[in-house]
């Protein structure tokens, strides 16, 4: 007596797929599927390791901008000559590859002064470059939609004053908050 149900058509589908005839048998176009179906995950993947990488490369500009600017201000130089724009955060804004770029210059020492006297070689400066990076990773297809929020991006840095006069930047407009380590608009 045979069996009845599913068990008896596993040997069948067997003998189909060993010796290759019928519909089970045949694997031509499977590699195009399987093709189909990983693509789009390879794509994501690519595409965000771009996008990535570009956000990475724009946060190096801004550490790069934030240390030219510290340290043109620190011996009170510009990079051209005479300073573009009339002063140093301007000539650096010039330098960065976004137009929305923001720099700030504030004492340490003297955090919630407005106003603070001039600087003595030896004491900090702080520069805070702000920045807004724009994502490409948008996607609108049928049914998905992701759009990253644009991500702005901040970065600092402090060195000693070496110079007594600080003609060339303007420090008495922010003030410098001592909890985010960053300047503030006063």
């Amino acid at each position: 007596m045979r069996p009845t149900g599913t068990l008896s058509i596993i040997p069948a589908m067997m003998t189909l797929r060993q010796d290759g005839r019928g519909r089970l048998g045949d694997e031509r176009g499977a590699a195009v599927v399987e093709f189909a179906l990983v693509l789009p995950l390879l794509l994501l993947l690519l595409f965000g390791l771009v996008d990535f990488g570009r956000a990475l490369a724009f946060w190096n500009n801004q550490t790069h901008l934030a240390n030219e600017a510290a340290r043109y201000a620190v011996v009170n130089a510009c990079p051209t000559n005479p300073c573009a724009g009339g002063n140093l955060a301007t000539a650096i804004q010039s330098e960065a590859e976004s137009s929305t770029v923001r720099i700030k210059f504030c004492y340490p020492a003297h955090p919630d002064d407005p106003n603070p006297p001039p600087p003595s070689p030896g004491e900090p400066l702080h520069v805070t470059v702000r920045d807004t990076f724009h994502w490409i990773g948008r996607v609108k297809a049928p049914g998905l939609t992701w759009d990253p929020a644009d991500t702005h991006m901040v970065t600092n840095s402090q060195m000693r004053i070496e110079s007594a006069t600080h003609d060339k930047y303007s420090p008495a407009v922010t003030t410098y908050d001592s909890f985010s380590k960053t300047c503030k608009s006063a």
